[in-house]
């Protein structure tokens, strides 16, 4: 469990730093040329490794545990602005980063650490339903864009992402190629990247409310999935504390996010 919750802590971090990065690099570059800028490119490669940082703590812990720590990099982004970028957090967003930090510390002594159990008969063959379904309200989104719902998507994608990581239990590289899940990752990841993209696009302000659904998502709908189809459990008499716990930081999450200070800051390079 302790590389696991290293791994989970470390992506997190990562995470909040790749925002940062990113954030600087639309400083100095506009339009396209964001995204050729070494910050912006050092700030993707962040996040690709927080990205597999993350699949590695899938192994050998909860989903719900897991979910809950990658979304505490909003409030590793809301120390690193406030240390860098020099912005001024109010003190209600204090507050939420460190609910944040506490919900975190409740869900991961509560999660149950083990390996996911077998996946349920057919699980491959409802995951890769569920993407055909989503690419095609993907699509729609897509020509009818408004914030939450593109934002909703992405993280559906996201999350389907997440859980068929949660799912693989091929180790070997021949085993993980030979994995419809692992193609399934890339599908939902594509899915995710694309449409908070698009809901960054809406409108100049987006990018707060966008995360804010974002997170959201990605903290409940792969926590119940985990629960109810691969045997993620937690600790005999913490449910009620877990659930609290969530619940907290969701609210800490839309509230770090919904930050006007962080906004002026902290804007995607495509929505530039």
């Amino acid at each position: 469990m302790g590389v696991s919750l290293a791994a989970a802590v470390v992506a997190s971090v990562l995470m909040g730093s790749a925002a940062i990065l990113q954030s600087l690099a639309t400083r100095r570059a506009v339009g396209l040329l964001v995204l050729k800028h070494p910050l912006y490119v050092a700030g993707t490669v962040l996040d690709l490794i927080g990205w597999g940082l993350s699949v590695v703590a899938m192994r050998h812990l909860p989903l719900l545990a897991v979910q809950t720590i990658l979304a505490a990099s909003l409030a590793v982004t809301v120390i690193l602005a406030a240390r860098i970028l020099r912005v001024k957090p109010s003190r209600s967003v204090w507050v939420a980063v460190i609910v944040v930090c506490l919900a975190c510390g409740v869900v991961v002594v509560a999660a149950q650490p083990g390996p996911p159990a077998p996946a349920p008969a057919q699980f491959s063959l409802v995951l890769t339903f569920s993407l055909i379904l989503l690419v095609a309200v993907a699509a729609l989104s897509y020509r009818h864009p408004r914030t939450p719902v593109c934002a909703v998507v992405a993280g559906m994608g996201y999350s389907g992402a997440a859980v068929a990581a949660r799912a693989i239990h091929g180790s070997s590289i021949d085993a993980l190629l030979k994995e419809p899940l692992v193609w399934l990752i890339v599908g939902f990841a594509i899915v995710g990247a694309v449409m908070f993209s698009r809901a960054l696009e809406t409108r100049a302000d987006a990018v707060n409310e966008a995360s804010a659904w974002l997170w959201v998502i990605e903290i409940v709908v792969p926590s119940i999935v985990g629960v109810m189809a691969l045997g993620d459990q937690v600790r005999p008499g913490w449910a009620i504390p877990t659930v609290v716990a969530m619940i907290a930081a969701i609210v800490a999450t839309m509230r770090i996010s919904t930050s006007n200070t962080l906004l002026e800051h902290l804007v995607s390079p495509q929505a530039s």
